[in-house]
């Protein structure tokens, strides 16, 4: 066996699984610095470094001049910590590392032994016990936002060509999450800071109403004016209320959906380039293959009977099962790449969330994307069947992206309902999601059916409202159905429809007119 090649694929293996977990950290867990803290933690005890820092790119406090600071850290045991060093905050990169704000900003990485570089960063990087170094950018729409070190001070290691496009991968969506999470914070300080105001001028109202009720022994007429002028108030408070909710929600959204679709895009963005470096060789791989077997069927033809030595490595290696077992490799992982190319693709056009013009689209592949981005959790600890009842369909002119999002957010409950119904049923249940569609009379309709828990009546009734949710916090904003509510009536002119029983499983109904979408067009032109 060739023991590099293991130690290879092991350290590659090793590598893939430390960023996979770091993802799955950044995606579920809820305050963004402890989100990002944990990630370098799983990563740097799969990938075997001695430390892992986060740098962001900022104004100085004093000049105004672009400079660096350390933000986040995570070190090995017996590795000093640098994240209190006051020379690792507001660091001017002309100073110390000029050429790596050129590098970096670029999009190319930094990488080798320390004692290789210039002096000026080794002054900076030798007083931390630092051997090899690897640094990649962070970079969000298309702007240096800072980098992603990793510091070996126990050996030099040299980094592998795949290894920094992985990394280098990984620190987009590592800068994407963070900007996310300071967007919602940034949106329920705003949220909070609203509802506060909303609170204090109701409170103000309730004082000027009670002060007027305590007239009324004394002042009966001026009473009745002051009443009616408070409910009138009230009245106008209440609608001022409703409209500030439905603001709150489409802001929250639309910038909830913004950073998505950014952090979404930026993630196939890096996807695809090792994606490609992979499928590219595959067929070099394969040509290359043929060829050294070629050239050992002509040594076999000419020399039938070789050395001793070279049969006994024949047959510890195997060679007929490797030139059998070799070609249908190649073809599994070009399946595999096929697929990753499937779900970018699903991805890209999911990411498309804030588009505002109208385009000609097949439903049917919308919902295909959709469900193609819900592939693992259709298949997760209860598998739920799909099964597709779609009628013909015309092209339909609609706001795609967020067409989708009504679709995800459907589903997405769909898949909730059917796991807590599993969840307490006694015997084996088979989940199942019907989508049903058809057109008639210049509209297109919609049935997405599913057997889960189903809904009480007081639920369903208050289905749309803004911030209304039975999901435990944390768990649910109650803006999906709100925003799907909007989508559908308000941007596209249609109806969405809501029949549930609890115990019986939900069907919405969508209805989308092809006459109103076309007119819609001539609007937005």
């Amino acid at each position: 066996m060739n023991h590099h090649s293991t130690s290879a694929s092991s350290s590659s293996h090793a590598l893939l699984e430390g960023i996979a977990i770091a993802t799955n950290k950044l995606l579920t867990i809820r305050d963004h610095h402890d989100a990002v803290q944990q990630a370098l933690a799983a990563l740097g005890q799969s990938i075997q470094v001695d430390r892992i820092y986060i740098f962001e790119n900022h104004p100085h406090p004093e000049s105004g001049e672009v400079c660096t600071s350390q933000r986040w850290e995570w070190v090995a045991l017996g590795i000093v910590p640098e994240i209190d060093n006051p020379i690792l905050q507001n660091l001017y990169y002309y100073d110390f590392i000029p050429r790596w704000y050129n590098w970096l900003g670029r999009g190319k990485v930094i990488s080798g032994l320390v004692e290789e570089f210039p002096a000026s960063e080794q002054e900076v990087l030798a007083p931390q016990g630092i051997q090899s170094i690897l640094v990649v950018p962070i970079t969000i729409r298309d702007l240096f936002w800072g980098f992603i070190g990793f510091d070996d001070c126990h050996r030099k290691r040299i980094w592998k060509e795949v290894e920094q496009a992985a990394l280098l991968a990984l620190g987009g969506t590592i800068g994407g999450a963070i900007v996310q999470r300071r967007s919602e914070i940034q949106m329920r300080e705003l949220n909070d800071a609203l509802e506060q105001r909303v609170r204090d001028r109701t409170q103000e109202l309730q004082a000027a109403k009670d002060s007027a009720e305590e007239l009324v022994r004394d002042r009966t007429g001026e009473l009745r004016v002051e009443k009616e002028k408070a409910e009138q108030r009230s009245q106008i408070l209440e609608a001022t209320l409703q409209e500030l909710q439905q603001t709150q929600s489409q802001l929250i959204q639309t910038e909830k959906m913004s950073a998505l679709g950014e952090l979404i895009a930026g993630i196939v963005h890096d996807i695809n380039n090792p994606v490609g470096f992979i499928n590219g060789n595959l067929s070099h791989a394969e040509t290359y293959l043929a060829e050294v077997f070629q050239v050992l069927a002509l040594y076999e033809q000419h020399y039938p009977e070789p050395p001793n030595e070279i049969q006994d490595l024949r047959q510890d290696v195997d060679l007929d099962f490797i030139r059998e077992d070799f070609p249908e490799m190649l073809t599994s992982m070009r399946l595999g790449t096929q697929r990753i190319v499937e779900i970018v693709r699903s991805l890209r056009r999911f990411s498309r969330t804030d588009e505002t013009y109208l385009q000609a689209v097949d439903l049917h592949g919308q919902l295909d994307d959709t469900l193609t981005i819900l592939r693992a959790r259709l298949k997760g600890k209860y598998p739920i069947q799909v099964l597709k009842e779609y009628g013909d369909l015309p092209p339909l002119e609609c706001y795609a992206g967020q067409l989708s999002q009504v679709f995800m957010n459907i589903l997405s409950n769909a898949i909730d309902a059917i796991g807590e119904r599993a969840d307490g049923a006694t015997e084996p249940f088979q989940g199942t999601i019907t989508i049903r569609t058809h057109s008639a009379g210049g509209k297109v309709m919609l049935d997405i059916s599913d057997n889960g828990l189903g809904m009480t009546t007081e639920t369903r009734e208050r289905l749309f409202e803004s911030f209304f949710t039975t999901k435990p916090l944390g768990k649910g904003t109650g803006l999906g159905m709100a925003i799907a509510h909007r989508v559908i009536t308000e941007r596209h002119g249609g109806t969405i429809s809501c029949a549930s029983e609890l115990g019986q499983g939900t069907t919405f109904t969508l209805t989308l007119p092809l006459e109103r979408a076309i007119a819609g067009k001539a609007k937005v032109a």
